[in-house]
Formats: C-alpha cells, structure tokens, sequence
C-alpha cells in the first residue's frame, strides 16, 4: 500500500522555542515527527511512503521524496504526489497530526471516494453557559463530548485521508489547500465518508501542543 506524508510546515506558531522546519522537530527518543509517521505507516503495513517537502531532506530516511520548488498548499502537494503513485487508492496524512489508531481502518470506506478521520477536539477555551445575565456553568477546556447539552454535535478533521486516485485527482489543485478545494467537492458529492477516531489524536500546531504529545507518548511507554 501506498501513502503521503504532507511534510510542508514551517513551525512559525512554536518559534521562539523552535527553529527547524516542523518535520524535523524531535518528537520522542529522538525521532522526528517524519521519522515517527513515516514508522507507523510503516509498521501498519504501508511500504511505499511519499514525503512532499519543500526546503529540506532526509537522505537517510527510506522514502520518495517529492520537491516542492515553491509552496503549493497541502491540495497542490497531494496533486503532485499523486501524479507519481502507481496504485488505485492511497492513505495520506499531515505530517504533524499524531494518530494513535489504525490508519487501515479508513481503507475500509463503504464505497468510492474518499474517507476522512474525524476526532472530538479538546478545545483550547473555557466555555461559559450564560443564563439571565449570570453565569450558570463554566467548563475549562472540556471535550465537545461534555458540551453535547448546549451544543449541535460535529466533528473535526484529525488530518488523515484514504483517497480513490481517480476520484480525487480532477479535484487537486495546482496550487491551495486541499481542505478549502477537493474534500469540500467530494463532500458535496457524496462520496466522503467519516471514520471517526477511537484512539488518540494530537494536532501539533504550537510548542505546547508538542510537549503534550510528548508527554502522551512518553506515559503510553510506562
């Protein structure tokens, strides 16, 4: 099986405790975080991994490198990586999404298109329920699972795909983002399909999201 890592971020929002490209940025004993998505791809028995980069490489890492000569988005990186793959279908993946689950569980979608992993969010807020001017309830950074009571349900993108290559590549742009272009298509189409995530689930986006996943991943060895 086939699968892309979108590794294209720069790190701004971990500067001034970060300077590296956010790929190469030491996630657990010393692995980055490519290194570890590029591992656990692996070890769920994807052999064929596609890094879309742009600015940096890893000589040492066993991989298909795909050069970004300017910044595409993660739409137009996808459409040059998927110019290149061979198979039917592929996963594909944010380089700085942490996935504790199995990622053959979106290959398992009902039917042509695509599949999405999709996670309750712990939001980075507290929230205030506010009843006649005063304040009835206040919950710190609570699980949307809390907040079923005063809120619709939904979901968020944990960042991880299984696509249909055909189905997918009319829909990637030479340059943009693919959350803003081809799944917004597929949705309204029908055929994207939801796996919604039973492990754990990081999205590193600041140093402190980083630390937190370290953490995580640290206790998981205990």
């Amino acid at each position: 099986m086939e699968a892309v890592v979108l590794a294209g971020g720069e790190s701004w929002r971990m500067k001034p405790h970060v300077w590296l490209p956010k790929p190469l940025v030491e996630l657990i004993d010393g692995a980055t975080l490519l290194e570890w998505q590029v591992s656990w791809l692996r070890e769920h028995g994807f052999e064929d991994v596609y890094v879309c980069a742009r600015g940096f490489r890893l000589d040492e890492l066993d991989v298909h490198w795909v050069r970004e000569e300017r910044k595409l988005g993660t739409g137009g990186a996808l459409r040059r990586a998927a110019l290149e793959l061979r198979g039917d279908s592929f996963y594909a993946c944010n380089c700085d999404d942490v996935l504790l689950d199995d990622p053959r569980n979106l290959t398992r979608k009902p039917g042509r298109g695509a599949a999405v992993a999709v996670a309750k969010p712990r939001l980075p807020w507290g929230v205030v329920r506010v009843e006649s001017g005063r304040v009835t309830e206040f919950v710190e950074k609570p699980l949307l699972d809390q907040l079923s009571r005063l809120f619709a349900d939904f979901y968020v993108s944990a960042g991880h795909y299984f696509f249909d290559r055909e189905a997918i590549l009319p829909l990637l742009p030479e340059e943009g983002d693919l959350e803003r272009t081809a799944l917004p298509a597929l949705a309204a189409n029908g055929m994207l399909y939801a796996y919604v995530v039973k492990g754990e689930w990081f999205a590193i986006n600041t140093y402190k999201d980083l630390l937190e996943a370290r953490r995580a991943l640290a206790a998981r060895r205990r």
